[in-house]
């Protein structure tokens, strides 16, 4: 299938872009020096489903390297001005490598655009590790003898040992010393100092699409672990590991892949964007007004892995009970590997609980005080609740409220944390909530 492309005005660039399909809206983001025939196989492979836009950031392929400094943060400007410039209104944002870096900033900086997020061998914050391999990858064009010869050493982190050893490498090599658009080493040098210097550890919380996180399993350079931290960090995010895969494997295994990618959209399309289940890591979430994720240690969102301290609880139906009294009655039977139905957070009583504390999160399409009583329930025996709404929120689309609770205090401040905000106008980004008991919701 050809795949024509074309210049396009997007803020102060020139950028080229690439698109193909028609359905719902995908954006591909490339990493380090990718043009957007990077995703060729995605371009050809989903176009039946989706309608795929892919580009060439600042300084690769087509586009033209300003002489401004710039970071991550100007690159996912770039593709929010893309965006907006093809009049996309929002759509299902997906970045390898560099490219998941510009999605995460892109998802923090220009929330209303991302409807949900899929970040392939990506990273939170750089460490020794990764410094030490940009260094490397820093000076390699201007020490390799030959261009091949640069080529063949980068690629030794990019791409499996099968891959090398079936000609897939050597084949990439040629298709990439063709192409007529190769950026400059000032361009590959100025996008590895972004990169370099990357750092959203302390932001990824504020995401509030839905996420899902891929690794491969025999990634030098961007290994699992730092995709876990990723996932954890992002509320709802699922993690999963392609155990036989590299740095690369929309390319090495275009069909699995784009499987896995088309399932996730298919499954957030579904739910109108809210989260769905979680997978074998990650943090959970589940469909519809449902309590997700209490733990009875200080703490929030550790690892979706099994954990006798992790219990899950889930609200039936996402019906809105018509009172506080029948909301404990509207709480399900816990599932996950871990959880005990008479230990989740609306149900225990015990004093080895007493002094715990646990956080959980809520998942709405409105505000938390309208929410599934059933829900709020689930912090009934705590209460001095401190409720927080993250700044990404926005209508109508869902947004995860969540609620930190210690069951030291009255159980009566549950009321207020439901009935002392209206639900218009504005939320408050973080207000604390003191009050009297039973309400009526």
């Amino acid at each position: 299938m050809t795949i024509m492309g074309e210049h396009m005005r997007a803020g102060d660039l020139e950028m080229w872009v690439e698109r193909q399909g028609t359905g719902p809206d995908v954006l591909l983001i490339a990493g380090l020096g990718d043009p957007a025939e990077a995703w060729q196989f995605q371009l050809n492979g989903l176009a039946d489903r989706y309608r795929l836009t892919a580009y060439d950031n600042r300084g690769t392929g087509r586009t033209p390297l300003p002489a401004e400094p710039f970071s991550v943060v100007t690159m996912a400007d770039d593709a929010a001005a893309l965006l907006r410039a093809l009049d996309v209104r929002t759509a299902h944002v997906a970045g390898f490598s560099g490219g998941s870096a510009i999605a995460q900033e892109l998802a923090l900086r220009h929330p209303g655009l991302v409807r949900s997020l899929i970040l392939t061998s990506t990273w939170a914050r750089p460490d020794a590790f990764f410094r030490a391999a940009v260094n490397f990858l820093r000076w390699l064009p201007e020490a390799a003898p030959t261009e091949r010869a640069a080529l063949e050493a980068f690629y030794l982190w990019l791409y499996t040992p099968r891959a090398h050893e079936d000609g897939t490498v050597e084949k990439i090599i040629e298709e990439v010393l063709a192409f007529p658009h190769q950026p400059s080493t000032e361009a590959i040098q100025r996008t590895l100092d972004a990169f370099a210097v990357h750092d959203t550890a302390a932001r990824l919380s504020q995401i509030a699409v839905p996420t899902l996180v891929l690794a491969g399993g025999l990634d030098l350079i961007t290994p699992p672990r730092y995709g876990r931290v990723v996932a954890d960090a992002i509320p709802g995010a699922r993690f999963e590991v392609l155990a036989e895969e590299a740095h690369q494997p929309f390319q090495e295994v275009p069909e699995l892949f784009n499987a896995k990618v088309d399932a996730f959209w298919r499954e957030v399309e579904a739910r109108g964007g809210l989260p769905g289940p979680p997978g074998p890591g990650g943090n959970a979430m589940k469909p519809g007004f449902e309590c997700v994720r209490t733990r009875w240690k200080p703490g929030f969102m550790a690892s979706g892995t099994a954990d006798p301290d992790v219990r899950y609880v889930s609200c039936a139906g996402g019906d809105r009970p018509s009172s506080l009294s029948a909301a404990p009655t509207a709480l399900t039977s816990c599932s996950g590997s871990a959880a005990r139905p008479e230990s989740t957070a609306s149900t225990d009583r015990s004093p080895a609980r007493s002094s715990s504390v646990f956080s959980l999160v809520i998942h709405s399409p409105r505000p938390a005080s309208t929410a599934c009583a059933a829900c709020a329930a689930a912090v009934a025996m705590s209460p001095a609740v401190s409720a927080t709404w993250p700044r990404a929120a926005r209508a109508p689309r869902a947004w995860p409220s969540v609620i930190r609770a210690s069951a030291r205090h009255r159980r009566d401040a549950l009321t207020r944390s439901l009935s002392g905000y209206s639900g218009r106008g504005r939320r408050p980004r973080s207000t604390r909530f003191r009050a009297s008991s039973a309400a009526t919701m």
